[in-house]
Parts: C-alpha cells; sequence; structure tokens
C-alpha cells in the first residue's frame, strides 16, 4: 500500500484487524483441541474441522423437512369422488333387479291412460300390443355405500295404469335410480314425471303431459289429440314427425324440430339456448320465443295464422317458399333486416301474419331455401 493510501485507509485498516481478532477470542484449550481433533487419532487431517461453537449452534437449528406432497393425493381423491357421484351409474353401478308386470285393458273402456312418477331414472315409452301395457322396471344402485334402495308401487284402475318409484337411503355418497321400459297400445294418454332422467316417446298418439326435472325429451312419429305439455328444467328438446297443439319449454337447452305440424295455440320456448325447424308447418296460432339463442325456421306458415318469433340474444332466420303469402313485421334494436322478398306484404288473398323480433341480431327471411 502506498503512502496515500495509508493517508486514507489506516482506520479503516485497524477495524479489520481489531474485527478479526474479536472473531479470533477463543480459550486456548479450546483452541488446541480443535487442532487436535478432539483427541480422535487421525481427525486433525479428515474431513471439516467445525469449531465447538459453530457446532452448537448447528445442534440447536431445526432439521429441514421435506414437502409433504400429501394433500395432492387427497385432493386427487375427492376430485375422483366427485367424478364417481356425478356420473351416476357409470361409477359403481349396481344393478339390484329387474321388475316386469303386465296389465290387462278392458275392452270397451276409454283409451288406456298411462300415469308415471319416478323419483330418478330415464323412462321408454313404445307402442306394442293393442290390449295390455308391460312395464319393466330395472333398480340401479351406484356410489360408495350400498344404502340406497328403489322401490316401484304399480296399480290398476280400469284402463288407468299407475306406476311410482321412490328412492330411500340416498346420501352424498350413493344414489339410486329406476329405468322404466313401457309398452303401451298405439292410442293412449300418457302423463310421465321424472325428476333425474330423459324421456323417450314413438308412436304414441293421444294426449301427452311429459317432464323432467333434470334430462332430454325426445317424441317422434306421433299425433296429439287435445293440448300437449313437453317440459324439461335442464336438457334439450327433439320432436320429429310429430303434429298436433303442443306447448314446449325448455329452461336449459335447445330445442330440435324435424318434419312437425303445429296447430292450434301451440308455443315452443327456451331461456337459454337455440330453436330450429326444418320441414316444418305452422297453422293457427304460434310463438316462438328464446331469451339466448337464434331461431331458425325452414317450412311453410299457413295463411289466415298468426306468428311470432322473438330472441333477446341471438338472430331471426325465416325460410319460406316463393309462393308464400304473408303481412310481417320485422323489427331488431341491435342488428340488420334482410328481407329476399323485398316487401313485408307479399302475394294476393289470404295472409299469414308474421311478427319477427330481435333485442341483439340480424332479422333475416330467405326466399326458396
Amino acid at each position: 500500500m502506498s503512502n496515500q493510501e495509508a493517508m486514507f485507509y489506516p482506520q479503516e485498516t485497524s477495524r479489520r484487524q481489531e474485527g478479526m481478532g474479536e472473531q479470533r477470542q477463543i480459550d486456548p484449550r479450546e483452541e488446541a483441541a480443535y487442532a487436535e481433533g478432539y483427541g480422535v487419532p487421525g481427525a486433525e487431517n479428515i474431513g471439516e474441522k467445525i469449531h465447538p461453537v459453530e457446532e452448537q449452534r448447528r445442534s440447536q437449528q431445526p432439521p429441514r423437512q421435506r414437502r409433504k406432497h400429501g394433500w395432492w393425493i387427497v385432493l386427487l381423491l375427492v376430485v375422483l369422488l366427485f367424478s364417481a357421484l356425478a356420473g351416476g351409474k357409470a361409477f359403481f353401478s349396481r344393478v339390484n333387479g329387474v321388475e316386469n308386470r303386465d296389465f290387462t285393458l278392458q275392452a270397451g273402456q276409454q283409451a288406456p291412460h298411462l300415469i308415471v312418477n319416478n323419483g330418478a331414472g330415464d323412462v321408454h315409452v313404445k307402442v306394442g300390443n293393442t290390449d295390455s301395457v308391460h312395464i319393466q322396471a330395472t333398480k340401479y344402485s351406484f356410489g360408495l355405500l350400498p344404502t340406497a334402495n328403489a322401490t316401484v308401487n304399480y296399480q290398476q284402475n280400469g284402463n288407468t295404469i299407475e306406476v311410482t318409484s321412490n328412492i330411500d337411503g340416498v346420501s352424498f355418497l350413493n344414489g339410486a335410480d329406476v329405468d322404466l321400459e313401457i309398452t303401451v297400445p298405439a292410442v293412449a294418454d300418457v302423463n310421465i314425471v321424472t325428476y333425474g332422467g330423459d324421456i323417450d316417446l314413438s308412436n304414441v298418439n293421444g294426449k301427452l303431459d311429459l317432464k323432467t326435472m333434470g334430462g332430454d325429451v325426445s317424441l317422434s312419429n306421433s299425433r296429439l289429440s287435445g293440448a300437449s305439455q313437453i317440459h324439461t328444467s335442464g336438457g334439450d328438446i327433439t320432436l320429429t314427425q310429430t303434429n298436433g297443439v303442443l306447448q314446449v319449454e325448455t329452461n336449459g337447452g335447445t330445442i330440435r324440430a324435424e318434419n312437425v305440424a303445429l296447430s292450434g295455440n301451440s308455443s315452443v320456448r327456451s331461456s337459454g339456448g337455440d330453436i330450429s325447424f326444418k320441414d316444418s308447418l305452422f297453422q293457427g296460432t304460434v310463438e316462438v320465443n328464446t331469451s339466448g339463442g337464434d331461431i331458425d325456421f325452414q317450412g311453410t306458415l299457413a295463411v289466415n295464422g298468426d306468428y311470432t318469433f322473438h330472441t333477446s340474444g341471438g338472430k331471426v332466420t325465416l325460410n319460406l317458399p316463393e309462393n308464400s303469402a304473408f303481412a310481417a313485421q320485422l323489427e331488431t334494436t341491435g342488428g340488420e333486416v334482410n328481407n329476399e322478398f323485398g316487401s313485408n306484404v307479399v302475394g294476393t288473398g289470404p295472409k299469414a301474419t308474421i311478427k319477427a323480433s330481435s333485442s341483439g341480431g340480424d332479422i333475416n327471411v330467405r326466399k326458396g331455401r
């Protein structure tokens, strides 16, 4: 170090030396023992020599703990459990029994009337013999504990057949339901309520009242007599080759119809999905309404009828024949109006009255598509 550097750094050098001296102030006996390896032969040349004070400090520190991953395993088990319970019969499913019942119908009386109240499960109705009603009930239980149980009660009063299922012992870890396969004559009135499944009817002619709280509804090849109703709280509705007066409503799904003829005072409503009709016919007074989807109609609107199409969150598209006759009122607050007929009044003589509106989309009237 030069003389000039010594002039600037003498105090700092002194402090470092003093500090080093303070760090090395230990008992000479401990220093000798440290240097000699604490009396262990050869220890003075092996490994790291740890000063007794440093050794004591290290011994007082808590041992390092490895990261525990047990909570990941618990989380995985919880997810699998919820998946199993949500899957219902897809997981841990057991068939607890199959029941078959036959009911003979009385000739010369009113048409058969089937009443079904299913606590949980699917209901399928099809056409069979003309003089009897056959019911097959398949009972399931599912979940981790086999405590849930389903019972089915049957009752006949004349040509009225009642089927009621009850579900007992349901808990967080288990459940049960009943699937019903029912065969009826071609002409029959049918009332069905199920609280957790699908409803499927085909080739049934009569008055229908179908309700499910958590599934889809399918109706095909049926002719309705009287005002019929279809309602689901959480599924889709499919109509195929069906005609008559019908009230259709879903609170959370789509409505699809093909080769359907609605007449009288009919209505089709969805609270959160699209509504579509293909190759269909409207007669009388028909209202189509959705709160959150598109409306697509392709077919014929008979003259002298009143037809309303409204959506609060989508577009309305009407595909009509070239020879259509109508007087239309087309309104939208958030889109455009496109009318390929070139006028809102088309044809001569009797006309169909059309009201189409949207709160957030386009109105399209197309010709011959």
